[in-house]
């Protein structure tokens, strides 16, 4: 019995799975609990502000500088 699915009490853990769906469907074949235990979200691709955006946070929060001219 798949207790995860059955069970009335939340299990507090996060798990994030990135791939393509061809590996999802082979990992479903082998067990078939995926499918139900976890939530499928597409996420759109980042245009180019948004990548420049998030990058230029991340290294900003690490006081990394970025000089423009040498980005491609």
């Amino acid at each position: 019995m798949d207790e995860l699915a059955t069970s009335r009490e939340s299990l507090p853990l996060l798990i994030i799975l990135v791939g393509i769906p061809e590996r999802r469907e082979e990992l479903i074949k082998h067990q078939p609990s995926v499918a139900r235990i976890f939530d499928i979200i597409d996420l759109a691709p980042m245009n180019q502000n948004e990548s420049e955006e998030f990058f230029n946070n991340m290294y900003s929060n690490q006081n990394i500088s970025i000089i423009p001219e040498l980005c491609l």
